[in-house]
């Protein structure tokens, strides 16, 4: 009945450790894409009031997920950029 207990224990062990591995590589990427995410998110809040400010002088940018990753991670560039080809297209 011991070895039971060992093994148990050493199984235990031996998951904490694995989990322990995998939460220290996984920490970065996920900590990169959540970072991401937010800039994607704060790109799209941006888009939608910039929609609803100029369309009073008839421009409109399109809202999805490139377009917000762009002015998320650009900032006022990128929003200018857009505005810059929404006018020559």
């Amino acid at each position: 009945m011991s070895d039971l207990y060992i093994s148990i224990a050493l199984t235990a062990i031996f998951s904490i450790l694995v989990l322990y591995v995998l939460a220290r590589l996984l920490y970065h990427p996920l900590r990169w894409f959540f970072r991401l995410l937010v800039h994607v998110a704060g790109g799209l809040i941006i888009l939608v009031v910039f929609n609803f400010l100029a369309s009073f002088w008839g421009i409109s940018i399109g809202i999805n997920l490139v377009t917000g990753l762009l002015v998320g991670v650009m900032g006022v560039p990128g929003l200018v950029l857009l505005v810059c080809l929404q006018l020559i297209l």
